[in-house]
C-alpha cells in the first residue's frame, strides 16, 4: 500500500510540473505572440537551480523560493539584454534567439553540474 501511495504522490507532482510548464508556455505565446523554444531549458535550469541549493544544505522549501528569485533575475536579464533588443525585427530572428538560447542552455547546464541523475530530498520518508 505504501508504494501505491509513493506512486500515486510521484505521478501527482509529476503532473503539477508538466500543467506548470504548459501554463508558462501558453502564458509566454499570449503575452508576446512567439513560441519560446527555450521554455523546457529554462525549466531544466530552475531544476538544476533547486538541486544546487538543496545540495549546499538549504531545506527544499527555502532552495525553491531561492531558486524562484534566481530564475526571476535569469529571465528578466534574457528579456532585457536579448529580446528586447528584438523589438521590430521579423518574428523568424526572435524564433531563432529563443532557440539558440535553448540549445545553449542544454549545453551548459549539464556541462557545469553534470548530467547524472539528481536525487532531490523533498522530506516525505517512506517505510519499506
Amino acid at each position: 500500500m505504501s508504494y501505491f501511495l509513493e506512486l500515486l504522490i510521484n505521478g501527482a507532482f509529476t503532473g503539477l510540473m508538466y500543467s506548470m510548464v504548459a501554463l508558462g508556455i501558453v502564458l509566454i505565446y499570449k503575452s508576446s505572440g512567439v513560441l519560446n523554444f527555450a521554455q523546457g531549458a529554462l525549466v531544466m535550469m530552475g531544476g538544476y537551480t533547486v538541486w544546487l541549493f538543496t545540495t549546499w544544505g538549504l531545506p527544499i522549501w527555502l532552495a525553491a523560493v531561492a531558486a524562484l528569485g534566481v530564475m526571476f533575475v535569469l529571465g528578466l536579464v534574457v528579456e532585457r539584454l536579448l529580446l528586447r533588443t528584438m523589438v521590430g525585427q521579423p518574428i523568424i530572428m526572435v524564433v531563432m534567439l529563443t532557440l539558440g538560447l535553448d540549445v545553449f542552455l542544454r549545453g551548459f547546464g549539464p556541462g557545469v553540474l553534470g548530467t547524472e541523475p539528481k536525487q532531490l530530498d523533498i522530506g516525505l520518508a517512506w517505510r519499506r
